[in-house]
């Protein structure tokens, strides 16, 4: 069976969607096209959350509600080791940006997790 590559991660910012796109794009080295950024490995469409809910976010498990989420998926031909590795690293520096950031997909036991 082939190996599903999909990832979402859900975004806490307070800086704009314009901001965010601009923040990834110079993390992962990619080009922007609209609210969309491609790189050597991925392809990112950063959204604005519909179900964005500020006193949800903040619960238990409150990641859904929070204002935007990344949908990810591997360009054609990447490395699938490759394409995680880029994940995790953009994880890890979203993280260290102050910015809380949740993964939801099949291999999310792989990313960088920042430590409570």
């Amino acid at each position: 069976m082939e190996e599903d590559l999909y990832c979402k991660i859900y975004v806490d910012s307070s800086c704009s969607k314009i901001e965010l796109v601009d923040q990834i794009s110079n993390m992962v080295q990619g080009e922007v096209s609209l609210r969309s950024i491609e790189s050597k490995t991925m392809e990112i469409d950063v959204l604005a959350n519909d179900d964005f809910n500020k006193d949800k976010a903040s619960q238990k498990d409150g990641f859904v509600y929070y204002p935007y989420y990344l949908e990810i998926d591997a360009v054609e031909g990447a490395d699938s080791s490759a394409y995680i590795e880029a994940i995790s690293n953009m994880l890890k520096e979203l993280q260290s940006s102050c910015t809380n950031a949740i993964a939801s997909c099949d291999f999310e036991d792989e990313l960088f997790v920042k430590s409570v």
